[in-house]
């Protein structure tokens, strides 16, 4: 009986750090589960926008959109806190109307797996 329970928390032990709600992990948690390349695909005016995110470990991030043959690629340094993943952008390659980088705005992280992210918005997949 006692080898069962042991089997039945380690399997328990095995799920829970594979797929966690954000709100479950605390925010380093999260954070060193975030790090990688985060790709997903919506639709705008009918065409498909592709999106990477790029998150590295030192706090670095890059993330490109492109719909047909328009790209922009923003850079800066990002964190997450409070189920939220939160971006200061310093750079990118087009410019907004008042001269100004391209910005990413803050993501509301719902859960996190070894190969996904859940959004509102949907689901991103890890690509590396």
């Amino acid at each position: 009986m006692r080898r069962i329970a042991l089997i039945v928390a380690a399997f328990l032990l095995v799920v829970q750090s594979t797929v966690l709600p954000a709100v479950a992990q605390n925010d380093a948690q999260t954070a060193q589960a975030l790090v990688g390349r985060w790709e997903w695909q919506d639709t705008m005016n009918g065409a498909a926008v592709h999106h990477q995110l790029t998150l590295a470990g030192g706090g670095d991030f890059t993330y490109t959109s492109a719909m047909q043959s328009y790209q922009v690629t923003s850079w800066g340094r990002w964190g997450f806190q409070g189920g939220w993943l939160m971006f200061q952008t310093t750079g990118s390659s087009s410019l907004d109307p008042a001269g100004r980088p391209i910005g990413l705005g803050p993501i509301q992280i719902l859960e996190v797996g070894t190969d996904y992210v859940k959004t509102p918005a949907g689901y991103a997949q890890r690509t590396m």
